[in-house]
């Protein structure tokens, strides 16, 4: 069969979801890191921040964070979203001084970030106007619960200016997910995770759509292990083992993988 036939084979799949070709890109040109500064965020997660060599600022995630597995975290759930349109700052492989491989999140600037309640009841309430708000919340919400994250509030979504003076929302921020929390385990779930706190408090204000949720986890489930190969492969050899890979990669698809994703719809 021909390249051309093998491609026009692969589109006509209808459930089939093609890993962006961008990946290589990161993987085979990773930015420089020129100047570091410490971080002032107030982060757990968040010690350094840098300017890369293409000039952009970047926060950057390293293995000495929190358990040393941020930077796979970041990657892998960085790359997860993008596969089921799930918006997030772009983002690189960067590499410091030191030799060293590190996650880097671009560092947006002129964006809203909500710290405050108010600000945080003018988006929900419609007084701030974020294109489709409720389904990219409730989107989000069933990601995290899929990527275990128990660490999304408020805090880390972003807020950018876009047409006719709405605004379009990013989320960010996965250093307490995955593989730094536990990919199989529900810890997302507990009541006193950020998560479900933070979702609680969308859903009391209305800003919640069950049909959203599902819609992910259903991509989620139609999501090829040779995709998630391929995010896998381009992680760095230094933030995960060749072992940690190909668990994640058998479970992938497994029954147990389908009892999670059919567990997770019943309480989205």
């Amino acid at each position: 069969m021909t390249t051309e036939k093998k491609l026009e084979a692969a589109n006509s799949e209808e459930t089939k979801i093609v890993v962006p070709p961008q990946f290589q890109q990161q993987v085979l040109f990773p930015i420089e890191i020129v100047e570091t500064y410490p971080s002032k965020q107030n982060s757990a997660d968040l010690s350094l921040i840098g300017k890369g060599r293409d000039g952009k600022h970047y926060a950057i995630k390293t293995t000495k964070d929190n358990n040393g597995f941020v930077p796979a975290s970041e990657f892998f759930c960085h790359h997860l979203a993008r596969l089921v349109s799930i918006p997030t700052p772009a983002f690189e492989n960067v590499k410091l001084s030191c030799g060293s491989m590190a996650f880097g999140s671009v560092w947006e600037g002129g964006v809203t970030t909500i710290d405050a309640v108010p600000k945080i009841l003018d988006i929900l309430t419609g007084k701030t106007v974020v294109e489709d708000l409720d389904t990219f919340l409730s989107k989000v919400y069933a990601f995290d619960l899929f990527v275990n994250n128990e660490d999304r509030h408020f805090g880390n979504y972003i807020f950018r200016d876009s047409f006719n003076n709405t605004k379009i929302a990013l989320a960010f921020d996965f250093s307490r997910a995955w593989k730094e929390t536990d990919p199989f385990g529900f810890e997302s779930l507990q009541p006193q995770s950020k998560t479900a706190m933070c979702n609680d408090f969308i859903r009391k204000h209305k800003c919640y759509n069950k049909a959203a949720s599902l819609q992910v986890l259903d991509e989620i489930s139609k999501i090829s292990r040779e995709d998630i190969e391929s995010i896998l492969n381009l992680m760095h050899d230094s933030w995960m083992s060749e072992k940690d890979k190909s668990i994640i990669l058998n479970w992938w698809g497994s029954d147990e993988f389908n009892e999670r994703i059919e567990k997770l719809k019943g309480v989205v």
